[in-house]
């Protein structure tokens, strides 16, 4: 389950916040700077769901809205299907760096955008 939610002003900067709940139920709330970002700047690691719910309570300024879960192999803070190149094969070769976007039914390149204020 990922659901996201903007930010109230803080001391990072961050405009967005998604939490992820995994299948073992533990939860990671990745923050991004700005609400365009593919991917997470940083992120914060809570035993549960209602533990990161409740860290964020009083510091979203909008409702939370889910979102569908990652696909296998793709980015977990993404909140478009990319995943890093050469996950899905067997064994595994990622080639860190380089991503792939699932557009169509087809994996395309995915180069993401260098944002000015990271």
């Amino acid at each position: 389950m990922r659901k996201l939610a903007s930010l109230k002003s803080n001391h990072e900067n961050a405009e967005r916040v998604m939490l992820y709940r995994m299948e073992t139920g533990e939860t990671c709330a990745f923050l991004y700077k700005s609400k365009n970002d593919d991917f997470a700047y940083t992120d914060e690691w809570y035993e549960s769901l209602s533990d990161a719910e409740e860290s964020y309570l009083n510091r979203i300024n909008s409702e939370w809205i889910v979102i569908a879960d990652p696909l296998p192999y793709c980015q977990h803070d993404a909140i478009l299907p990319i995943r890093v190149k050469g996950r899905n094969k067997e064994p595994p070769q990622p080639q860190w760096g380089e991503y792939e976007i699932l557009i169509k039914g087809e994996w395309k390149e995915y180069i993401p955008q260098i944002r000015s204020n990271l």
